[in-house]
């Protein structure tokens, strides 16, 4: 079933069915974030309850930071985003392997050592529901720098040997997707009706920036492009240009990618 874009950054193009359930249920939004007394529990967790059967019809812009080789960043755009696992992981590790971009020992060694099975990753896409360059380099920063994603470089990040291979496989990316909030863990709905209660005169202190995962693998059709470095948009997305530690273009200098200035 086709869905409406909704922009998060710009509550005044919301759709009339969503502007008028959180304008019928302003009350009770207001005063839970204003911690009044109000609104009780029973009758704010009825209100969340309904805002996020309306937000089932609706998509948000996500993306994805991460690090991947050619051949990867054009399957996304054939296939979609499938869901991480051991599995996966492994198939990526053997094609590296068959193409010689890695040799077998240490293909076996990356195979072994993994948290692709760990509860916070297994069958979890996880996106940044707002530009990443809202979040720091600290934030942001280490999913670029490795191929493989947390999943590989949490465990070799201080193997010399193991982690210099992983940088040079492979380039940054960020990949821009349309994801369906019902194929969302959880919803952003806090995030809804805060930004709304602002685009109201309210002023909140609580964050309205939203992050979450995908519990549902994603079509081609909602994989808008996958953004390399040093593209343009790279660099307006990440704002990396500032980065200190951890600019990529040191990274690259310090893989032999271009040559110092």
């Amino acid at each position: 079933m086709p869905r409406t874009q909704l922009d998060l950054d710009r509550p005044s193009s919301w759709p009339a069915a969503l502007t008028n359930y959180l304008d019928e249920h302003h009350d009770v939004f207001r005063a839970w974030e204003a911690k009044t007394g109000q609104a009780s529990a029973p009758l704010f967790d009825a209100a969340m309850y309904g805002l996020r059967d309306v937000l089932r019809a609706y998509e948000i812009r996500g993306w994805h930071c991460t690090h991947l080789t050619d051949a990867e960043a054009d399957e996304l755009l054939r296939d979609g985003m499938h869901l991480p696992n051991v599995e996966t992981l492994a198939r990526r590790i053997d094609l590296l392997a068959k193409t010689g971009s890695i040799k077998p020992q240490i293909a076996l060694r990356l195979k072994s050592e993994n948290w692709a099975d760990q509860e916070n990753r297994v069958g979890k896409v996880w996106f940044s529901f707002f530009p990443p360059r809202r979040t720091d380099e600290c934030g942001i920063g280490p999913f670029f720098r490795h191929w493989g994603g947390e999943a590989l470089y949490r465990c070799h990040q201080e193997d010399p040997v193991i982690s210099s291979i992983l940088r040079r496989i492979g380039t940054p990316r960020l990949v821009e997707v349309d994801v369906p909030i019902a194929s969302l863990g959880r919803y952003p709905d806090c995030s809804i009706y805060r930004r709304y209660l602002v685009s109201r005169g309210y002023r909140s202190n609580e964050p309205t920036d939203f992050q979450g995962y995908s519990k549902h693998p994603l079509l081609a059709e909602n994989v808008r492009r996958v953004i390399s470095y040093p593209e343009r948009d790279f660099y307006c997305l990440t704002n990396c240009s500032e980065w200190r530690t951890y600019a990529l273009e040191q990274e690259r200098r310090n893989r032999g990618d271009i040559a110092p200035t």
